[in-house]
């Protein structure tokens, strides 16, 4: 719904006032009425907004029909300006109607409306929020209230639960006090009930602490009884005892006294180890004298090699890797053959435990009386010393009673020397045979006599002809100076040649010291002789080859 426009009373008297004005212009009579139009016009717009913003927001209650009531007296103009207004026009008519001076009262009597307007907005607005002020106000106090009556409902149902809180406690602490009087009663009934089961359960434990007490009585009793009897069997038995130490202590002096004739009459050999040691060291270093001096020259030139290289493979397994040629390689190699074969009859021959004997023993004797002194070792070595050097001597007597003791190491001297003749005697020179003969019977006896002092002494000694395969501190390599600038090959570190063992590592045990080794010697399978040694057994096998391959291609004649 679009409002009519209305003119206000002062624009309507401003026109009035230039229409009497018959001296103005006309141009400034229209400009000044459309600018009180356009300022009456923004006015009436500013009021009919504030008018609908109002209308928009009041409600239907009391208060707002007295706000409506407040802004519709609001809209009409007071009267009292109106009445200065027309003052003014009568104040202005008495002037010869001068436009400007119009036009000024006039410009202020509309700035002093503006005011008015605005003013009487502010006092409207002021009493609306006032109202709002005191419509919040009123809710407030209302809502109050109401929480008011509800705490006044609560405290009214907090009182009646309070007194029915009071009247359960009254009634909790009277069932309680029945409760523990009942309860007491009950206890003392238990308690008299209870003691008078403990008092029948002490008298049943008194009379059964009586009986067991009664009991264990007897039984000691009869345990000192018995105490007694032992004590009087004891005695007896200690008795006993000290007359069978007596008589122990008089068997023991009877023995310890033929212990010390025995020994007196049987004395056994304690002979300084480095006794021993320098035996050992001459027996070696003869038997690498007879080697090198009978062992480094080449067979005969009318000799068949092949037939004695047979002879040698027949005789000892050690000669298949021995070429006979006139190298150093097959020198080296020839001399330290012959040392080992040698060597190995010293040592499985003549140093045999319970050898050497002239009564010839079989193998199954000989392991029965290893046995017995192995035994006898491990209980007492004074023991075992004495036992082996009575059974060697008993031995000796019962083979031959008159036959002295250099013949017995003559005798086995020669068997073993005619032996190893036999086997070395082809690699010997025809014209030092008898000389290797003779000094290789003194090196055998010499081998038999230190034998024979060894093995009745009361140190143990032991022989090992079996070297490793690499050298150590228990066993020494014999050098090859001649052959130290040939480079081992592949074919060398892998020919699978056995040590040679050239004389044997020597363990001293004596009854009284740490035991003493004494180091062996032996060429190892690394040793450059050895390689070269094969490349020439190849060399000669690839020869023969071919020159029979030869002469059965030739023509026979």
């Amino acid at each position: 719904m679009v409002s009519r426009k209305r003119t206000s009373p002062l624009t309507r008297l401003t026109k009035s006032l230039i229409a009497m004005n018959g001296n103005s212009e006309s141009s400034k009579d229209t400009q000044l009425l459309t600018d009180l139009e356009i300022k009456e016009n923004a006015r009436q717009s500013r009021r009919q907004k504030r008018r609908q913003a109002r209308l928009g927001n009041i409600e239907a209650t009391e208060e707002s029909s007295d706000e409506a009531r407040h802004i519709n007296a609001g809209r009409r103009v007071p009267r009292e300006p109106i009445d200065r207004l027309v003052a003014v026009i009568k104040f202005l008519g008495s002037y010869n109607n001068e436009v400007e001076q119009i036009e000024f009262a006039l410009g202020d009597l509309l700035r002093k409306d503006e005011r008015i307007q605005q003013l009487s907005a502010t006092v409207q607005e002021l009493r609306r929020s006032k109202n709002e002020e005191a419509r919040m106000i009123e809710e407030e106090q209302g809502r109050l209230m109401e929480l008011q009556s509800q705490l006044n409902d609560k405290e009214t149902s907090l009182n009646r639960a309070q007194e029915s809180l009071d009247e359960a406690g009254k009634q909790l602490r009277e069932e309680k006090q029945r409760f523990q009087a009942e309860e007491a009663a009950r206890y003392e009934k238990a308690i008299e009930t209870e003691k008078k089961k403990l008092e029948n359960e002490l008298q049943r434990q008194v009379k059964q602490k009586e009986k067991a007490t009664a009991a264990k009585l007897e039984q000691a009793a009869q345990h000192i009884r018995q105490l007694q009897h032992q004590v009087s069997d004891l005695t007896e038995a200690k008795d006993d005892a000290e007359m069978t130490l007596t008589l122990f202590k008089a068997r023991t002096k009877e023995l310890e006294d033929q212990q010390k004739e025995l020994e007196s009459r049987y004395k056994t050999q304690d002979s300084p180890l480095p006794e021993f040691e320098g035996d050992l060291s001459k027996i070696h270093q003869a038997l690498k004298a007879i080697a090198h001096a009978y062992f480094g020259d080449l067979p005969p030139e009318d000799a068949d090699i092949d037939q004695l290289q047979r002879i040698l493979r027949d005789s000892d397994q050690i000669f298949q890797f021995v070429p006979l040629t006139a190298s150093k390689a097959s020198k080296y190699l020839r001399v330290r053959a012959a040392e080992s074969v040698i060597a190995k009859v010293i040592c499985h021959s003549l140093w045999q435990p319970f050898g050497g004997s002239i009564m010839s023993l079989s193998p199954d004797q000989i392991s029965t009386f290893v046995q017995i002194s192995k035994a006898l070792a491990r209980q007492d070595r004074r023991k075992e010393s004495l036992w082996r050097y009575l059974t060697m001597y008993g031995l000796d007597i019962a083979a031959l009673q008159h036959t002295s003791d250099n013949t017995v190491d003559d005798q086995h001297a020669r068997l073993e020397t005619q032996h190893l003749s036999d086997v070395l005697r082809v690699l010997v020179p025809l014209q030092k045979q008898k000389d290797f003969d003779r000094e290789l019977g003194h090196l055998l006896t010499e081998c038999v006599r230190f034998w024979n002092k060894a093995k009745r002494d009361s140190c143990i000694i032991e022989f090992d002809t079996e070297p490793p395969q690499s050298s150590n501190s228990d066993w020494l390599s014999e050098p090859c100076l001649e052959l130290d600038h040939v480079e081992a090959g592949t074919e060398q570190r892998h020919n699978n040649v056995p040590a040679w063992c050239l004389f044997p590592r020597v363990t001293l045990l004596p009854i009284n010291g740490e035991p003493k080794i004494v180091a062996g010697h032996a060429v190892f399978s690394d040793c450059s002789a050895f390689h070269e040694g094969l490349r020439e057994l190849r060399r000669l096998v690839e020869e023969l080859t071919e020159v029979k391959r030869k002469f059965a291609r030739q023509p026979s004649i």
